[in-house]
């Protein structure tokens, strides 16, 4: 029974019509009760509020009115009078001599308590995002939650990325700058605790930012996003209106908070596993394609070391006979025609030769090692090839005993390789000059005819087995060489000084790549 007054509608403690439903209001309405007329006002209420099933911001009502305040409906009656000596302390006359009475709600299920309320709205969470692992399936469904359970003007969600800064997630409205107070961020993320404030005009114990006073912004809620005791991120709620939010709806954020920390770690752990199986994925189909590749290349070599074998033997049996013959005749005209047999017999089994060094060149095994000490290895395996056409080869080194990393092994070959290669080449009685020194891309190793480095780029074809227009261009040297220096990650750049003959240049990377187990 009411008597004449002002009502108010919602689930704050201090109303006079409470109705303890988390989708009402705190301040939903208020009910103006006069001996003539009975006023009803919407309170800015996030539902609305609803007469007849119209919405209205103020409407005057009467007998069997239907009150909607979000799902809660209401119904306005008048009953009869009530007669003796105390009834004018107990009623007030209406218009038709009768009294004015809200009924309870009109549905027929009973509204549960609010922690049963709570407890069926955190199971919708996890049952609505159990099943969903990725960000943009997810954020969708958070932001309408929030909207079900809560009033705001605006809304973020935000985490932490991998170097701990805050990066929004999703927002309401979603355009213009940073969608939440900086200043009640970063006390959330250093206390870890949720807030509420009435009015945070009136009551917050630090300055405010600008966005709070341009924004209007009066009642805020917000709770830390905590996961294993982690703080991750946080949820933000403001609206420019003071008293929204009490202590209930800090109390269900702070639950709903928990269960979206479980579901964004949920989320950045499948991120975290799809890629890291993407990433292996993609390593085997390399190694796959490497070990294709590898197979394709023993074959060749096995293919390869069978020719150089077949060729090799024929070869040597045919100079075995000729050296027999001649040495048995001792005729001077047979003699000197079968000497460039020899010779080109000769050529033919040291390609055999490189042919089988470079099928069966070595894994990169990379260290520390003085590259001097390997040019200087890579020069006495040569001595007695110069020493057969009085070539003289000169070391310079600017790095002495300095240890880099890289390959000896394969250096070696290369470096062998080039020095034979120039063997051939540089005429009788000539010099070679071998820098050892630190180049842009690393280190080098420079093999020339002149005695200053060269700075010349590479000539086009120079590694091909058949290119003859270079006179270093013989059999397969610099093949072998460029195949050693590619297994370190390296290259090979040959060039050519005005006046100054042919050089080559041997680069070895400062990092060598990684070999794969």
């Amino acid at each position: 029974m009411l008597g004449p007054g002002q009502y108010v509608i919602g689930r704050a403690s201090g109303c006079e019509i409470k109705i303890e439903d988390s989708r009402i209001s705190r301040r939903h309405a208020s009910l103006h009760v006069a001996p003539d007329r009975i006023e009803i006002e919407d309170l800015d209420s996030c539902n609305g509020l609803f007469v007849n099933g119209v919405r209205t911001g103020r409407a005057q009502l009467s007998s069997g009115d239907r009150i909607n305040l979000g799902p809660v409906e209401l119904r306005l009656t008048e009953t009869p009078r009530s007669e003796g000596p105390y009834a004018a302390d107990d009623a007030f006359s209406g218009q038709h001599g009768m009294e004015s009475e809200i009924l309870e709600r009109g549905r027929l299920e009973v509204e549960p308590p609010l922690d049963s309320q709570r407890l069926q709205i955190l199971y919708s969470i996890l049952e609505s995002l159990a099943s969903k692992l990725r960000l943009e399936e997810v954020m969708p469904d958070i932001l309408k939650i929030l909207d079900r359970m809560f009033t705001y003007d605006r809304c973020s969600i935000a985490a932490r990325d991998r170097d701990g800064r805050l990066v929004t997630l999703a927002s309401r409205p979603s355009e213009g700058g940073v969608p939440y107070s900086r200043t009640i961020a970063k006390r959330i993320l250093e206390r870890g605790e949720a807030l509420l404030y009435d009015d945070i005009q009136s009551e917050a114990p630090f300055a405010l930012g600008e966005s709070v006073i341009g924004l209007n912004i009066r009642s805020v809620i917000c709770s830390p996003l905590v996961f294993m005791g982690r703080i991750r991120g946080l949820v933000y709620l403001d609206r420019s209106r003071a008293g929204v939010y009490d202590g209930d709806d800090l109390a269900l954020l702070r639950s709903i908070c928990h269960v979206i920390a479980i579901v964004l770690e949920n989320v950045r752990l499948y991120a975290d596993l799809e890629a890291r199986y993407q990433a292996k994925a993609d390593r085997l189909r390399i190694v796959q394609r490497r070990l294709i590749e590898t197979e394709r290349a023993a074959a060749l070599g096995r293919l390869a070391r069978s020719i150089a074998h077949e060729i090799r033997n024929p070869v040597m049996a045919i100079v075995g006979r000729i050296k027999y013959l001649v040495r048995r005749t001792r005729d001077p005209f047979l003699e000197e025609n079968i000497l460039p047999i020899l010779a080109e017999a000769g050529r033919l089994e040291r390609m055999m030769s490189r042919v089988d060094a470079m099928v069966n060149l070595p894994g990169p095994r990379f260290g520390l090692y003085s590259l001097t000490s390997t040019v200087e290895k890579a020069l006495d395996k040569t001595k007695e090839a110069m020493e057969n056409r009085h070539i003289h080869a000169r070391l310079h080194s600017v790095m002495g005993s300095a240890a880099i990393p890289h390959d000896p092994d394969l250096t070696g070959i290369a470096v062998t390789a080039v020095l034979q290669n120039a063997c051939a080449t540089v005429p009788e009685n000539g010099c070679l000059h071998v820098h050892v020194f630190e180049a842009e891309e690393g280190w080098a190793v420079e093999v020339s005819e002149n005695r200053s480095r060269s700075e010349e780029t590479e000539l086009k074809g120079i590694f091909d087995p058949f290119f003859l227009s270079h006179p270093w261009a013989v059999d397969l040297g610099l093949t072998l060489a460029q195949q050693a220096m590619a297994g370190q990650g390296g290259g090979i750049l040959v060039g050519r000084n005005d006046g100054a003959g042919t050089t080559v240049r041997l680069v070895l990377p400062e990092r060598p790549p990684e070999i794969d187990a």
